[in-house]
């Protein structure tokens, strides 16, 4: 059998008979995968707390690339999660974003900018920065990197350049704007956005490093509400752990 040691970030797990979980990893080099870690279920395991979600660390995988019989034998654990869980707030996050990140990420596709998003997302909650400035920067970066964040570089309809100078709208489904096409008409709902138009290009200007976020001044409440709205437009449901979460943010 062939035996790989991966990168890898677990993102949940699910019950298989009486002893056994069929993990759902994010790795580095492969992308997202499935694997079954036997044994796991019983009360003296191997595995102990590492298949908690966004344990990140290294695993080590027995069967072909791209089988569906590939078998979790263990886990190294580089770095655990488990002191972010003791925050509620942090807590509900994670929870959110595992079910995300399985959700959306293809498998057997590798996403190395992803990933390296996934750990400044965990940095940015050891770094006790507000979780609202976390969760814009991740969901932000996440869109834009999965190919979901909508161009707010140019107005949708007319594709004059939004440089900030002007009044920028944004649509239900999240399209920008200028001030000029809402005043012909093209309204259909659309609000001045400024504050999100702005925390988008700080965001991205500041690239996959959540170090950098901490003096920077963000919208973050308005930027999360839009990005929830177009998270939830792309997946076409609610996810089941938003729920907690969505109280926490009361929007």
């Amino acid at each position: 059998m062939e035996k790989t040691f991966e990168e890898a970030i677990i993102l949940r797990t699910k019950n298989i008979g009486e002893y056994n979980k069929l993990v759902f990893l994010f790795t580095r080099s492969r992308g997202k995968i499935k694997a079954v870690a036997y044994g796991a279920r019983k009360i003296k395991n191997r595995f102990g707390s590492a298949l908690e979600p966004f344990t990140y660390g290294r695993v080590l995988l027995i069967g072909k690339k791209g089988s569906a019989a590939i078998s979790l034998d263990q886990v190294e654990i580089l770095q655990s999660a488990f002191d972010l869980y003791s925050d509620y707030v942090a807590a509900a996050h994670l929870y959110y974003y595992s079910e995300l990140l399985d959700f959306l990420l293809p498998e057997e596709h590798p996403e190395e900018n992803l990933f390296r998003l996934a750990l400044e997302m965990l940095k940015g909650f050891r770094l006790k920065l507000s979780p609202a400035r976390v969760a814009s920067y991740f969901e932000v970066w996440l869109l834009r990197l999965l190919g979901h964040l909508p161009d707010h570089s140019r107005c949708n309809h007319c594709r004059r350049t939004l440089k900030g100078n002007k009044e920028v709208f944004i649509a239900r489904e999240g399209y920008f704007f200028c001030g000029d096409c809402r005043i012909k008409g093209l309204d259909d709902g659309k609000r001045e956005e400024q504050p999100i138009y702005h925390t988008l290009n700080l965001i991205l200007k500041n690239r996959i490093d959540s170090e950098k976020l901490k003096s920077v001044k963000l919208a973050n409440n308005a930027v999360i509400e839009w990005t929830t709205q177009l998270i939830q437009n792309r997946t076409s449901k609610e996810m089941k752990s938003y729920k907690n979460l969505k109280e926490i943010r009361n929007f």
